[in-house]
């Protein structure tokens, strides 16, 4: 998208995550919150990053004068694209394996299958990609398979190292987003919550 968005006369602000170069590091005791298994510190931890957010994207819109929303210029604000955040329900391993939700998978070992996994290619189901709204979580998870094809090759392994190692700090995955995946979900599901029904959120 950063090749192509001037040419279309976009401007594009990314932000890096808390904990990757560039970036404010977690302390200790943060990091402790993250994997403490404790929904109410979880919960406190969550909705002051939240607002953290919140506070730098105010200030950077103010530092570097983005533009307002006109007729002719638009704005928008897009994060991970994932349930984790709402708290959505997950189908169980069982039902559909994913390596990030495997607690037997170590933090590195998730870090290492990201890139694999996300750009490898699934033959699912068409009956549920086009009208998935209508099937259960079950019905859906049934419908799509996590096993990747042989051919196409994943995207990422046609990358050279120095590709992958730039579009990939395997360290700071592993040290403080990994553990993310395994946050007690019912925190992300409150917060989101109130975040939507709280008007003091």
């Amino acid at each position: 998208m950063l090749t192509h968005a001037s040419k279309q006369n976009v401007r594009m602000v990314v932000v890096n995550l808390r904990d990757y170069p560039g970036s404010t590091p977690y302390s200790q005791e943060e990091l402790g919150v993250i994997v403490s298994h404790d929904a109410q510190r979880q919960s406190d931890f969550m909705q002051a990053r939240g607002l953290e957010i919140a506070t730098f994207i105010e200030w950077l819109i103010r530092k570097e004068d983005l533009a307002k929303i006109s007729e002719d210029a638009a704005q928008e604000i897009s994060g991970e694209s994932c349930s984790y955040p709402v708290g959505c329900p997950l189908p169980t391993l069982e039902e559909f394996y994913c390596p990030f939700q495997d607690p037997a998978n170590s933090p590195m070992e998730i870090v290492e299958g990201i890139p694999l996994w996300v750009s490898a290619y699934y033959k699912h189901d068409t009956s549920v990609l086009e009208s998935f709204e209508d099937f259960s979580l079950s019905q859906l998870a049934s419908g799509l398979s996590s096993q990747a094809l042989a051919e196409p090759r994943p995207s990422v392994q046609s990358f050279s190292p120095e590709e992958y190692d730039t579009n990939l700090d395997r360290q700071r995955t592993a040290h403080s987003y990994a553990p993310f995946l395994f946050m007690e979900r019912s925190t992300f599901y409150t917060n989101a919550r109130r975040a939507l029904h709280e008007k003091l959120v």
